[in-house]
């Protein structure tokens, strides 16, 4: 079960830091395309050196969860004969609930963004990033970094709907809300100390897979426990507890 330090982020659930020097240069790349033929999928997120989960984690959540509704943010404007794509538009919602359609050209994602794991990867997700820094309004969203933000309001932004925030310590509440991260977007978070049992770094995001109660079956001689899946943004990878 998960420790007692972590919270829980169930996301439309009624719907259902100092200052560093950001690098400026601009990517060095070729126009790649800007999704999949299976975008949005979280594999496609590559968080690099940014305090940025609380952005990723309900991007991720929502290609986990709701890949229509994460899809319908960004759209192509043109291809070229390979696929790539020069400029998107991104639609995001301003801290007024305002909706904003941004034009992204792919020139404009900053070296140190948070880009997908191979050179010719997709860019639909550095996209959005790009395009809430350029709108601005939200804490986190320093124009030239993503720094310390709230996840809550990351899921208004890229939504407009409401999520509920729960520092969750009982434990039928917990697997409640375990059971329905495949159907609905959840995220846990760490407080200011972290979680040494799960080697998670303090104030730290991360998207909830999939949940699986065993209680406490015996497999070859083992006991094997509760299992919950969930994205490790500092990994980059599928992790387990």
């Amino acid at each position: 079960m998960l420790s007692p330090r972590l919270t829980l982020v169930c996301l439309s659930l009624l719907c259902c830091s100092s200052f560093t020097q950001a690098t400026l240069d601009k990517r060095d790349f070729n126009y790649t395309p800007l999704q999949s033929q299976d975008s949005p999928k979280i594999e496609e997120i590559h968080h690099k050196k940014w305090d940025s989960h609380w952005l990723m984690a309900p991007v991720g959540a929502l290609a986990h969860t709701q890949k229509d509704k994460l899809k319908s943010v960004f759209k192509s404007k043109g291809e070229g004969e390979k696929g790539e794509t020069q400029s998107a538009d991104f639609t995001l919602y301003d801290s007024q609930g305002h909706e904003q359609t941004l034009t992204i050209n792919q020139s404009e994602i900053l070296g140190d963004a948070d880009w997908t794991k191979a050179d010719d990867g997709v860019w639909w997700s550095p996209g959005i990033e790009t395009a809430g820094l350029k709108m601005k309004g939200y804490l986190g969203l320093d124009e030239e970094k993503t720094s310390r933000g709230d996840p809550v309001k990351a899921f208004k932004m890229l939504t407009n709907e409401r999520a509920t925030l729960e520092a969750v310590r009982d434990k039928d509440r917990f697997t409640e809300i375990l059971h329905r991260a495949q159907d609905i977007p959840v995220i846990m978070g760490t407080s200011s100390g972290g979680d040494d049992q799960l080697s998670l770094r303090s104030h730290t995001w991360h998207t909830i897979l999939s949940y699986t109660e065993r209680d406490d079956d015996e497999i070859n001689g083992e006991v094997v426990k509760d299992a919950v899946i969930y994205w490790n943004f500092d990994k980059n990878k599928k992790d387990g507890i």
